[in-house]
């Protein structure tokens, strides 16, 4: 179960930083709770207004700006390759227009998450090669793509990476890799989501004297959907471009974003960074999650009010539609737990069904994480294949299983590592003729090392049989449906 950990108050600090700053002193004890209290970091908190880092500062910002520029004075064509969640998506459209905006011979490609999964795959490189692509640039993907990209160069296609997720030890051949996990990276702001990666980007393409402001008021408004929607720390820069983008988002400046706002009922009202993370987040990892993601950044893109609407309705219609099926996959591990409560006694909590969307068990897992404040992997299984999502309360539970992961002797072949906190992943493998057990590892963080062809599905696995019992028993355990 979860342990909540009080952070204590200074007093006498809070109270000098209320008169240093006139502050009302409720602003100042949670400016001190959360660790501000470094004169510079509180003025920048309270202001928030433009971002002060060079974009320069990010290892391989200069070199991708140069291949990139360089593909636009020869008229090359270029292919934003994106992902299929809210982050991806609003990097994609923020990229893509922009490019367009300053003459690029640009096209975009989001990857079906049902059919190809997260990140680069050959298929898609070979279809984008078809239509004379000759530089791809990645955004919130790629920094794990080794094998992907060398695929590209042997096409003559080079890649600039954008991304902001963990890096590996070995990282692809790419013409540029933009990541501030990078250990070589000297940028001072390791926060950003894929979206923020990608409006850097733009920042260092227009020079170190860019109207800051001016992309601020142009892009700002998909890079805060992107940062809330990827649940990255709202502080920094991560606060000047959501603050920025509330504001715009407000002003109805996008068709898309307004017919968003207009599905989720929320027209004439202050939109709020909660708004945009239960509300309009929500429908655009909807539309990813079911196959809309390509018209989520049509969408974002269009001026057409009527388009635009059209397709609001069908993401209101797709995240109803998800969110019947989470509930019937939580009614599913509530069940489990139920019959058998010793499941949530692992440190890490495995659980594992067949034919579980798997478009939906990240979700799943997270609302289990939250539940029991466990680190949660939720394995569904299809044919001799299975895939995974794990969602971690600890940065270290995650980095360990990133590590573990890619340390793996047997075929994982794919894996998706989380957002810079490290704090989701997921994966894909074989399952192999495993027995499956009933019972639960003592030690189901094995499984994610992968030594044997079945263990990642060693884990609880939902019997229906077995557990339409558990409801008429009622064996105590927290609600996973409850709200």
């Amino acid at each position: 179960m979860k342990k909540w950990l009080t952070r204590k108050l200074n007093k006498e600090n809070a109270v000098a930083v209320s008169q240093r700053y006139d502050l009302p002193m409720l602003i100042a004890m949670l400016l001190e709770i959360r660790g501000i209290t470094d004169d510079d970091d509180i003025v920048e908190f309270l202001s928030g207004e433009t971002l002060t880092e060079s974009p320069f500062r990010i290892k391989d910002m200069d070199i991708a700006v140069e291949r990139i520029q360089a593909a636009i004075e020869n008229g090359e064509r270029i292919c934003i390759y994106g992902d299929f969640d809210a982050d991806g998506v609003t990097s994609t459209a923020l990229l893509y227009s922009y490019l367009s905006d300053i003459g690029a011979n640009a096209i975009y490609y989001i990857p079906s998450r049902e059919t190809e999964g997260y990140g680069m795959n050959r298929d898609a490189i070979s279809r984008i090669y078809e239509q004379g692509v000759t530089l791809i640039i990645t955004v919130d993907n790629g920094v794990a793509a080794v094998d992907e990209v060398d695929y590209a160069l042997s096409l003559g296609i080079d890649t600039v990476i954008t991304d902001h997720h963990a890096v590996p030890d070995v990282m692809p051949d790419a013409a540029a890799i933009v990541d501030p996990h990078r250990p070589d990276c000297d940028s001072s702001f390791k926060e950003l989501s894929g979206v923020g990666v990608a409006f850097k980007l733009v920042q260092a393409i227009e020079g170190e004297y860019a109207d800051v402001d001016g992309l601020l008021e142009n892009y700002s408004d998909l890079a805060a959907i992107g940062t809330v929607g990827d649940i990255v720390a709202l502080r920094g820069e991560n606060r000047v471009l959501v603050k920025n983008g509330l504001r715009h988002i407000n002003n109805g400046d996008r068709a898309g974003i307004a017919a968003l706002v207009e599905e989720a009922g929320l027209t004439g009202k202050t939109i709020s960074a909660g708004n945009l993370s239960f509300n309009l987040v929500p429908r655009i990892n909807a539309g990813g999650r079911l196959g809309l993601s390509k018209k989520s950044v049509a969408m974002l893109l269009t001026d057409d009010e009527e388009y635009a609407a059209d397709i609001a309705a069908e993401l209101s219609s797709d995240n109803s539609e998800r969110q019947q099926i989470e509930r019937d996959i939580l009614s599913d591990i509530d069940d489990m737990i139920r019959e058998d409560p010793s499941i949530v006694n692992n440190r890490i909590i495995v659980v594992c069904g067949d034919g579980w969307h798997k478009g939906v068990i990240g979700i799943v897992a997270s609302r289990i994480k939250e539940v029991y404040g466990k680190p949660t992997i939720v394995i569904t299984l299809d044919g001799d294949i299975c895939r995974a999502s794990g969602r971690s309360v600890d940065v270290r539970h995650s980095q360990g299983e990133y590590r573990s992961v890619h340390r793996a002797d047997q075929p994982v072949y794919r894996y998706s590592p989380g957002s810079g906190s490290f704090a989701a992943a997921g994966l894909q493998a074989q399952s192999g003729a495993a027995q499956r057990r009933s019972r639960p590892r003592s030690e189901p963080a094995r499984a994610l090392r992968l030594r044997q062809p079945d263990a990642a599905v060693r884990a609880v696995q939902h019997d229906p049989a077995r557990y339409s019992r558990a409801r008429r028993r009622q064996a105590p355990a927290p609600d996973l449906l409850a709200r």
